[in-house]
């Protein structure tokens, strides 16, 4: 597109055949101006009714004429011709500067293209990890809630927790109570035994078989009646 762009130059007329052309030109304006003077000089002397030109002094002038003229045309045509080869060297020139502008331009939107297929991709890198954003978001949301619900579970299993360590702490203080008293009562079976066992001989000379008549029997003697003892209204001895 360029090649045909650019206007072909015209040929320019070389030196040796513009040299040539000057040299016939002199040699036919020479020629005619020594005719034209002989003939002028031969007619001034004759009259004017008798200034008359021969065939061959016609054709010399109209020869010198259409010389004349051809050179006039010539050098009117290569002003011409060199006027519009300075035309086109011009629009050559212009024609090169805009090309190299439109190349220019061709590296510009290039570069601008590239620039724009670059940002492009990161719009899609950009929506990619926006989706990716709004799903993080959306996953820390769930487990935030996940992990509130999860820490009021926690909450509740720390109070049922030291809701069980105060009934633990209160069975603690149940059972030891508890010991005590087991002791306590261990303690007064084991005094009892001692009793009923010194009783017993005394019981069977009496022949005692209650265990409520006995204590009355073991209070008449000893002068004691123990409140803590239970009472045993039908137990045979």
């Amino acid at each position: 597109l360029e090649q045909e762009l650019i206007p072909r130059k015209a040929i320019p007329i070389t030196a040796a055949a513009k040299e040539m052309s000057e040299n016939r030109a002199e040699n036919m304006k020479q020629l005619l101006a020594s005719f034209s003077q002989k003939q002028s000089g031969q007619l001034s002397s004759l009259p004017p009714d008798e200034q008359i030109c021969t065939p061959l002094e016609q054709q010399f002038v109209d020869l010198a004429r259409i010389s004349t003229a051809k050179d006039t045309i010539i050098e009117q045509q290569r002003c011409d011709i060199k006027s519009i080869n300075e035309k086109l060297d011009l629009k050559a020139k212009e024609l090169k500067e805009a090309l190299d502008d439109l190349s220019k331009c061709e590296k510009r939107c290039n570069a601008q293209e590239e620039e724009l297929n670059i940002l492009r991709n990161l719009s899609k890198e950009q929506t990619y990890m926006c989706e990716k954003v709004n799903e993080l978001t959306r996953r820390l949301l769930d487990e935030d809630q996940m992990a509130t619900a999860q820490k009021s579970q926690i909450d509740d299993l720390v109070k049922r927790l030291a809701k069980c360590e105060a009934e633990k702490e209160a069975s603690l203080a149940e059972n030891a109570q508890l010991s005590t008293d087991i002791e306590t009562a261990k303690a007064t079976i084991g005094v009892l035994e001692s009793r009923l066992e010194k009783l017993s001989p005394l019981a069977e000379l009496r022949q005692i078989t209650v265990c409520t008549n006995m204590i009355m029997y073991y209070s008449v003697q000893f002068g004691e009646i123990s409140h803590d003892l239970p009472k045993f209204d039908s137990i045979q001895i």
